[in-house]
């Protein structure tokens, strides 16, 4: 109750606010995630965490990978009809994982590659990348 030191023992409604981070409207949310855009700005991704950072991420992720499709001129039929291992798909994948903290799983699926055991080699692979159509393709997304 009020005053108390620890009053999500008390009251249930506590345990709301602890978990999420705001309550409103969609137009608060709204607000509240362009707000996180600038919090997160220029800052590791991994530092960050919470339910509602996931979700900025993972309209974010969707966002790179479009604009990634469109910079290629692919669908998202062509995306998932190309091999696994496929550079473009290398090279969207090291982009979500870089700008985003969208876990491996999700960008495996998404972009359908296969088992994400295999992610961080092809994310090592873009990294490490200086010549070659991986350094090309890298290039053209500058991170």
């Amino acid at each position: 109750m009020a005053g108390s030191e620890t009053p999500w023992e008390v009251d249930g409604q506590w345990a709301k606010i602890r978990r999420g981070w705001c309550f409103g409207g969609d137009a608060f949310r709204e607000r509240m995630l362009k707000e996180i855009d600038k919090a997160v700005a220029g800052k590791r991704r991994d530092s960050f965490s919470g339910e509602e950072v996931l979700r900025h991420d993972l309209q974010a992720a969707e966002s790179l990978i479009d604009g990634g499709l469109e910079k290629l001129e692919l669908s998202r039929k062509e995306l998932a009809e190309l091999p696994k291992g496929d550079f473009r798909k290398q090279v969207f994948a090291w982009i979500v994982r870089r700008r985003t903290v969208v876990r491996n799983e999700w960008i495996s699926q998404t972009l359908c590659m296969g088992s994400p055991a295999r992610l961080s080699a092809y994310l090592r692979e873009v990294e490490l990348a200086k010549t070659g159509e991986l350094a090309r393709l890298k290039g053209m997304f500058k991170c």
